[in-house]
């Protein structure tokens, strides 16, 4: 759908342009007493003007007229326009005719540009009525016949190697304001005594396992994150599922707010904010989903490749579509990545529920998988998977996707060390595109 009406706007503006265009040469030539000399004047500076505008691209993306660099092409292509009017005009043997000359190429550069503006209105408030709604993110509401209790929710809690931050994250499911749901513990230590562990830990909350809201599966065998949270996805009884880290934790109101979103917009799949804490509870990093404007596909699958719709603490699916689409590829770095590409590339529903409902932890330094060479390896796999998406960009996405890239593996460099690679690196990220370079530093 996307690509269908960006291949109408394609056509209609530049139609739009040229009716314009008729209209103003038109009213010139009638004034001027339709002159065959004075015609042909308008007809080549018309041509000159819409093969200048085609040339530097003022019509690939039209429904765009507020964009700086879109302004800036269309003001170039209208100066020469106006430029070859006042060359005519010197030649011209009257000066009615000089006059009109320059007034044809001036009105039709301010008016092309003025109805760009209103149809660009027009369009917004279109795209607008499309728009998947967003969730209300206030506590008036949300538990209502939306988030009705018949909806069960299953959380996925993967575990390895954690006993006491397993027990926190356990017992902020416990807490939240929804009550139908269960939490499926899936151990994967492959260890007897830290097996006796979690065992442990899960009898320790004695009434929700009784009930059976909290249940346990213990692993034969190591198989790593993605595996083992899919060990859960296809055991989980509920309509819908989330995952939470063993060492995350959810806000008051995480499964209701972000359920009653997707039940009323009927989305297959939802994300929302992400707050990122160090180990002395600081906050480190937030990602909250600003860029994130429309649900169209082409537009998630852009925003995805330069931002990440990604946390999986923040992800909640319909059940049918998760286990749809494979659920988890069985890789251990990047596959939230992956899950949401799938997702996505799938046709699925996305709903955006604004707000933050989740704590989640990061830990600098630990030398596990997101750090060191695993991570720069992982990222420059993922690197590689994303240029087959880049003929689908434009320039600017793909600018951006390899500052993100660059800039990725710079700091994974600087955790280890590595300051010469660190250098190298960083500088790629600058020479990629150098303020959104500038900009991902301040923001650190």
């Amino acid at each position: 759908m996307a690509d269908t009406r960006k291949k109408i706007h394609n056509i209609t503006v530049p139609l739009i342009d040229l009716l314009l265009c008729a209209v103003i040469g038109l009213v010139c030539c009638a004034f001027c007493g339709a002159k065959s000399d004075f015609t042909i004047s308008v007809v080549i500076i018309a041509a000159v003007i819409f093969v200048m505008r085609f040339i530097l691209g003022v019509y690939k993306n039209p429904e765009l007229p507020f964009n700086k660099l879109s302004l800036l092409k269309s003001l170039i292509s209208d100066s020469v326009g106006v430029l070859i009017s006042v060359l005519v005009s010197v030649n011209s043997e009257t000066g009615k005719d000089a006059g009109l000359a320059v007034v044809f190429a001036v009105g039709f550069a301010a008016v092309s540009l003025i109805v760009r503006i209103l149809y660009k209105k027009a369009l917004s408030k279109k795209t607008d009525s499309e728009k998947i709604p967003e969730a209300d993110n206030t506590d008036n509401g949300l538990i209502t016949e939306l988030a009705s209790r018949e909806n069960k929710i299953s959380v996925v809690i993967a575990t390895y190697r954690r006993d006491e931050t397993l027990t926190r994250a356990i017992s902020s499911v416990l807490s939240q304001d929804y009550d139908n749901y269960e939490i499926v513990v899936v151990d994967d230590n492959a260890d007897s005594e830290w097996n006796l562990k979690v065992k442990s830990i899960i009898e320790g909350f004695e009434e929700a396992y009784k009930k059976g809201i909290l249940k346990l599966i213990v692993n034969k065998e190591n198989l790593g994150s993605a595996k083992t949270r899919n060990v859960g996805v296809f055991a989980c009884e509920g309509e819908y599922i989330t995952f939470l880290d063993d060492d995350d934790i959810y806000l008051s109101g995480k499964l209701s707010h972000q359920l009653s979103g997707m039940l009323h917009t009927g989305a297959d799949f939802s994300i929302t904010d992400l707050k990122l804490y160090d180990e002395n509870d600081n906050l480190h990093d937030e990602r909250i989903r600003k860029n994130l404007v429309s649900y169209e596909k082409q537009d998630l699958l852009r925003y995805h490749l330069m931002y990440h719709l990604t946390g999986t603490d923040s992800l909640m699916f319909r059940s049918e579509y998760i286990r749809k689409i494979g659920a988890f590829p069985p890789i251990n770095i990047g596959d939230e990545f992956y899950l949401m590409l799938q997702a996505i590339l799938g046709g699925g529903r996305l709903c955006y529920v604004k707000g933050c409902y989740i704590k989640a932890y990061i830990h600098v330094g630990d030398g596990g998988l997101s750090s060191g060479q695993v991570k720069i390896d992982g990222e420059r796999e993922l690197f590689r998977y994303k240029q087959q998406f880049f003929p689908e960009l434009d320039k600017k996405s793909r600018r951006h996707i390899k500052m993100r890239h660059h800039a990725v593996v710079a700091f994974a460099y600087l955790r280890i060390n590595d300051y010469a690679h660190f250098v190298i690196e960083g500088f790629k990220a600058v020479a990629a595109a150098p303020l959104e370079a500038v900009e991902l530093l301040r923001n650190l």
